[in-house]
């Protein structure tokens, strides 16, 4: 079996999920915190929308926007480790 025949399916499924997934009324809260990256120039996530996983938490939320658009994590591996490894770099929002 090709890696492609495994992990379309997988795929597949990730955006079926994020298209129909809606929380039920009184879904609790997360009890952790949240630090959403997004991409200053991304067309499929405005630094405003991202922000908006404020909502599913009671713990603490950051937001890093950076350099680039919806594939930015790759050019910015480096940075991306070091704000998930440094909680000195979750600067909440």
């Amino acid at each position: 079996m090709e890696l492609r025949e495994l992990l379309l399916p997988i795929v597949a499924n990730d955006y079926r999920l994020i298209d129909a997934y809606r929380p039920a009324d009184g879904t609790p809260l997360l009890r952790t915190d949240v630090h959403a990256l997004t991409g200053a120039d991304d067309p499929q996530v405005t630094p405003e929308e991202a922000g908006q996983w404020r909502a599913v938490t009671s713990g603490r939320f950051a937001l890093t926007v950076l350099d680039g658009d919806h594939f930015c994590l790759v050019p910015e591996a480096e940075r991306v480790a070091r704000v998930a490894l440094d909680p000195e770099q979750h600067v909440p929002v």
